[in-house]
C-alpha cells in the first residue's frame, strides 16, 4: 500500500500491520530512510480513500529495486524501496 505522508508531502510505500477500530496501522519508510528508519501512523478510517492507495508497482523480492532491503518493525525482512 502507499502512504502518504502531510509531513514530508510525499507518497510512501508501506505496509498495513493491523487494522484497529479508528482505522489501519501503517508502517512505511520515507524516501532516504535508512534501512532501520520506520515510521507509523494509524489512518483514519475517513481520510482512508484520500491518504492511502494501491502501489503502481512492488518489488517482487526484498532486494528487488537494487538496494539493501533490511528488517522492518517486527523482525519482518522489508524491500528496498528506494527512488
Amino acid at each position: 500500500v502507499e502512504v502518504y505522508s502531510n509531513t514530508k508531502k510525499v507518497w510512501c510505500l508501506g505496509r498495513v500491520t493491523k487494522v484497529t477500530p479508528e482505522g489501519p496501522s501503517i508502517v512505511f519508510q520515507l524516501p532516504g530512510a535508512a534501512d532501520d528508519d520506520w515510521m507509523e501512523k494509524v489512518v483514519p478510517i475517513e481520510k482512508s480513500a484520500s491518504l492511502l492507495r494501491r502501489p503502481a508497482s512492488v518489488p517482487s523480492s526484498p532486494q528487488a529495486g537494487g538496494g539493501a532491503g533490511g528488517v522492518g518493525p517486527g523482525g519482518v525482512a522489508s524491500p528496498a524501496w528506494s527512488s
